[in-house]
């Protein structure tokens, strides 16, 4: 079986009760459906710490750090500072 890679997800904006089983419900339909591995996308410096506490534990889902394009307000980030987060 093809393995399927999500290429951008923000598991860490679900919301409560969105989905059956919450964040473990979507992980299991996810493979179910072929899914092996996802890529979860930050959308902010201040949120990321909390996005990669959550996801850190989870093998078949890496992080990005990153700023979304149309964000407002926060810190501008620098090439250094996303690479140390990175």
């Amino acid at each position: 079986m093809t393995m399927l890679i999500d290429s951008h997800c923000h598991l860490d904006l679900l919301e409560a009760g969105c989905c059956e089983g919450g964040l473990p419900g979507v992980l299991d339909a996810a493979r179910a459906l072929g899914v092996g591995h996802m890529l979860c996308v930050a959308v902010s410096l201040e949120t990321y710490p909390a996005m990669r506490a959550l996801i850190d534990p989870l093998p078949a889902v890496s992080v990005s750090v990153g700023v979304h394009p149309t964000g407002r307000g926060g810190p501008e980030p620098d090439v250094e500072r996303l690479v140390d987060l990175a």
